[in-house]
C-alpha cells in the first residue's frame, strides 16, 4: 500500500509521494478513492475550497462568515452571508456561524457544568453533579455532620462478626457442656 493514497482532497498525491516503503493501512479499490477515511468513487468527492477539503453536501460558513457555502459536484457554491446586529462570528458546537453574542460562548462552564445565559452579559453554570463553583471548578465536598464517620463504619463491621463468632463457640461450648453433664 503506498504511504501516500490518492484522496478527493489530493488525486495527485500518489504521484507526488516521495516515501517509498509500503505502510499498513486502508487501500481503495480502482476508481475509488478516500473521503474523510471512507472509500468512494471519484464521482462522490467533495470541494476544496480556501485550501480546504469539504465532503459532498457539506454546508459550511467562512471562517469571517462573510459566505455560507454548499459543496456540490461542481464546487462550492456560495451565497453572501452577514451577521445581524447582535450576532458574532464564531465556533459553538464545533461549527462556525453567526451567533446571538453570549458569555456562554466562551464554553465558562467545566466538568461538563451546562451555561446559561442569566442576560445583561451574565450567565449561570448548573454543575454537573459532585461539581460546585461559579464554574463548576471544585469538586463538591460531601457534608459529613449527619452520619457515621467512615472509622467508625469500619469498626463496627470489624467486631460485629467477632461478636457474632464469640457468641456462636460460648453457646457450642455451653451446650456441649450440659451434654456431658
Amino acid at each position: 500500500m503506498s504511504s501516500c493514497p490518492a484522496s478527493c482532497a489530493n488525486l495527485a498525491a500518489p504521484s507526488e509521494c516521495e516515501v517509498t516503503s509500503c505502510v499498513e493501512g486502508c487501500q481503495c479499490a480502482t476508481g475509488f478513492v478516500m473521503s474523510e477515511g471512507t472509500c468512494v468513487p471519484y464521482a462522490q468527492c467533495g470541494c476544496t475550497f480556501l485550501n480546504r477539503y469539504y465532503p459532498l453536501k457539506e454546508k459550511f460558513v467562512t471562517e469571517d462568515c462573510s459566505q455560507s457555502c454548499e459543496c456540490s459536484s461542481t464546487g462550492a457554491v456560495c451565497e453572501p452571508k452577514t451577521c445581524q446586529d447582535g450576532y458574532v462570528c464564531t465556533i459553538y458546537n464545533f461549527k462556525r456561524d453567526c451567533y446571538k453574542a453570549s458569555p456562554c460562548l466562551s464554553y465558562p462552564c467545566l466538568n461538563e457544568g451546562t451555561c446559561q445565559d442569566s442576560g445583561n452579559n451574565t450567565y449561570t453554570c448548573l454543575c454537573a453533579e459532585g461539581f460546585e463553583g461559579t464554574n463548576c471548578e471544585r469538586e463538591a465536598i460531601p457534608p459529613t455532620g449527619g452520619g457515621l464517620e467512615t472509622k467508625w463504619i469500619i469498626l463496627i463491621a470489624v467486631l460485629v462478626p467477632v461478636a457474632v463468632i464469640i457468641i456462636t463457640v460460648t453457646t457450642v461450648v455451653l451446650v456441649c457442656k450440659k451434654k456431658t453433664m
